[in-house]
């Protein structure tokens, strides 16, 4: 079997390799490939297609392209003009469409020398096209949570869009290679010439003196100038636009300015690139326990080289209303798909709504993946309450913000009561088969955020989980949970990159076994004091008591017999990173089980190791 799962693993990475590396191959013999633009200034169409004969291609042929010095009369009503009959459409060839020259002559004279009855050069879409706005916070591409409060107390810059844009507006049209990002550059260089060679008369022709009332030539300072009148337009109404909210489509394809280039500088081209990238966590530990009391299925669990998890994080916005993220993760017996979700992005009356598989948000620690961990194991709370890969399982999840004067974010999920390792507390291993809603796991939670000065902000949640246990018929299993996470970074002093966080988290389970009611508490508390940007200390306190019955008593807990005392454990860790890239640390534990005769020691150096686009992680 664990042959199997090795075989199975290293084919589905090499499969995922070997898909990564196709992208760049394809588009690089895509680059190659002979083949004919075609663009249309005048309704901003750009397409492409290879280079051929036929009905449908004979207009475009490259000796029949317009010879162009002037905006033709058929052109100056666009709306009664359809697009296969506009004479501006032009075409060429791939070599002759690399020429280096930015200034796009028919652009900018379609740009200056409409009539006042023409329609808008940027079209707004209809208003009934664009989705109702939702006022959260700024959100970004890259970030993992959309919803974060980083922008609200300005301690860190997130990764800004992967699009590379220049002030312009919407796309033109279906190809959006990033090779044909200088296509402008090469329609410039092609209309340039035919108008000068069309307004050039011939030798013999005397030469006329200038008309007093003809317009003057356009000089490359006032086209510079036109340039920037344009890109400062386009950029002053993307920033009215209302943030939280994600662009609607094109009214029509190809509208908006023309000085975007599709798939390049243009997030809204409708070409998703997928943010990928591999995180490996690796640990070397020693124990002085034979059997370390360790609950989390990523922490190092024996003596000499662990491999906590090699994750792959996979995250892309799929058009203005979803978001596709996902995390799989590679061990030494096989694969696992984490989480794998889709996330709405412009629901009406600040909702926003999850489906697919994904860690609840429970808490603080438990909807966050291992590299973003402040130790190099989890607390043994969330492993003894809902398992080694914390809370987790298919369903669905509603949010809303509430429109309050401070931040307020409810949410509600359910999901599937079953796992081991991801559902503990409830149905856990066994089977069972939904027969109302009540066999699912039901989870609430409430964040609020206190920003208290520049420099410091609150974050304070409470959290409630219910669903049923395999004791006995309508058994069920509460868990009340509540989190503190307060945040110090003096950003209002000039080179000083102090960060001192505090975070804590406390669990109450309420377990309905025949005969009786039993009850657990666990609780840890942390502080992380990062003194300089390479270097972190941070020292953390874990308790979790015996379970008690209803009359008060300890009793055996038929999930953990052998708890029968308290336990504790203390932990400290000294943190460098070499580059936000990379990042090794050094910790060291005491562990006491009361059930124990003696307590154990543990010391561990783990390294870990982030390469591709991965977002910055929620507040």
């Amino acid at each position: 079997m664990n042959q199997r799962a090795h075989t199975f693993a290293r084919c589905t990475a090499t499969l995922l390799v070997a898909l990564w590396l196709c992208q760049p191959l394809s588009a690089l013999m895509h680059a190659r490939d002979e083949h004919a633009h075609r663009f249309c200034p005048q309704h901003q169409t750009f397409e492409e297609t290879a280079l051929g004969t036929g009905a449908r291609l004979s207009r475009l042929a490259f000796e029949q392209s317009p010879q162009l010095s002037a905006l033709p009369e058929a052109v100056t009503d666009s709306a009664a003009l359809p697009h296969e009959e506009c004479p501006l459409v032009t075409s060429g060839s791939r070599p002759e469409l690399l020429t280096p020259y930015r200034t796009t002559l028919v652009l900018t004279l379609l740009a200056v020398s409409r009539p006042a009855t023409a329609p808008p050069r940027v079209q707004a879409p209809s208003p009934s096209s664009i989705p109702p706005p939702r006022p959260r916070l700024p959100r970004t591409r890259d970030v993992r949570r959309p919803r974060s409060f980083r922008s609200l107390v300005g301690v860190t810059a997130t990764r800004p869009p992967r699009s590379r844009s220049i002030p312009g507006g919407n796309p033109f049209a279906p190809c959006s290679r990033r090779s044909h990002g200088r296509f402008t550059h090469a329609l410039a260089v092609r209309q340039r010439r035919r108008a000068q060679d069309a307004s050039a008369p011939p030798a013999d022709t005397p030469v006329q003196e200038p008309r007093e009332d003809a317009a003057p030539a356009l000089t490359p300072e006032e086209l510079e100038e036109i340039e920037k009148a344009l890109g400062s337009d386009a950029a002053s109404a993307q920033q009215n636009t209302p943030t939280g909210t994600a662009a609607p489509p094109a009214s029509m394809p190809g509208g908006g300015s023309a000085l975007s280039i599709p798939g390049v500088n243009n997030p809204n081209t409708g070409t998703n690139f997928l943010d990928l990238s591999f995180i490996l966590d690796v640990a070397a530990a020693a124990f002085t326990d034979k059997e370390p009391l360790q609950s989390g299925a990523h922490d190092p669990t024996r003596n000499g080289f662990n491999l906590q998890q090699l994750e792959l994080s996979i995250g892309s916005v799929v058009d203005p209303y979803f978001r596709f993220d996902a995390n799989i993760v590679f061990s030494q017996f096989g694969v696992e798909i984490e989480e794998a979700y889709g996330t709405t992005l412009a629901l009406p009356y600040n909702l926003q709504v999850r489906a697919g598989q994904f860690l609840t948000r429970f808490g603080r620690i438990n909807p966050t993946h291992p590299h973003s961990w402040d130790f190099v194991d989890q607390p043994f709370a969330v492993g003894r309450i809902f398992g080694g890969e914390s809370n987790r399982g298919l369903g669905a999840e509603v949010s809303w913000l509430a429109p309050l004067p401070w931040y307020v974010e409810v949410i509600g999920s359910t999901t599937d009561a079953t796992g081991e390792a991801t559902a503990r507390s409830f149905l856990g291993a066994t089977s069972e088969r939904v027969q109302s809603p009540f066999d699912l796991q039901l989870t609430g939670a409430v964040k609020q955020f206190f920003p208290l000065s520049d420099d410091l902000s609150l974050m304070w949640g409470l959290s409630t989980a219910t669903g049923p246990n395999p004791t006995g018929y309508r058994n069920r299993t509460d868990v009340f949970g509540t989190d503190l996470y307060l945040r110090y970074r003096p950003i209002t002093q000039a080179h000083n990159t102090t960060l001192i966080t505090f975070q804590t988290e406390a669990f109450y389970r309420r377990r309905q076994v025949p005969g009786d009611v039993l009850t657990d508490f666990n609780t840890y508390a942390q502080a992380a004091w990062r003194f300089s940007p390479r270097w972190a200390t941070a020292l953390r306190y874990e308790l979790g008591t015996a379970a008690r019955g209803e009359d008060g008593a300890r009793v055996i807990d038929p999930l953990d017999p052998d708890w029968t005392e308290s336990r504790n454990r203390v932990s400290a860790n000294v943190t460098f990173w070499p580059t936000e890239f990379s990042r090794l640390r050094l910790q060291g534990a005491r562990d006491h089980a009361g059930w124990r005769d003696e307590p154990g020691y543990s010391l561990m150096l783990a390294l870990e190791l982030v390469t591709g686009a991965h977002g910055a992680h929620a507040f």
